[in-house]
């Protein structure tokens, strides 16, 4: 029934595997880092880690799967839609293009 996608970093751009795995409506579970932390909010729309050692992301995992699956995942695949689309993305690069 879970579909994981985990993503553990010391540093992130925009991570758009982690966008592509929301879209697809995966667990996502990652490192509470710039980047990640964008395209994740803790328990709402996956699970942040506090660090990258095995006990951290075990806790974030562990959380993960205490959590309703459904709810996480209609809520990220909403976000997604909502933040990510095609067409958002390119109305904002044509923004800032057009600056």
């Amino acid at each position: 029934k879970y579909k994981f996608y985990i993503q553990c970093s010391y540093w992130e751009g925009l991570p758009k595997t982690l966008i592509e795995a929301g879209a697809c409506g995966c667990l996502r579970v990652g490192t509470n880092v710039n980047g990640i932390n964008t395209v994740i909010n803790d328990g709402v729309t996956g699970f942040l880690s506090e660090g990258t050692d095995v006990s951290a992301i075990k806790s974030a995992i562990d959380r993960s799967l205490a959590s309703d699956f459904d709810n996480i995942s209609s809520n990220t695949v909403s976000f997604i839609e909502k933040n990510f689309s095609l067409c958002n993305v390119i109305n904002n690069e044509k923004e800032i293009l057009l600056r």
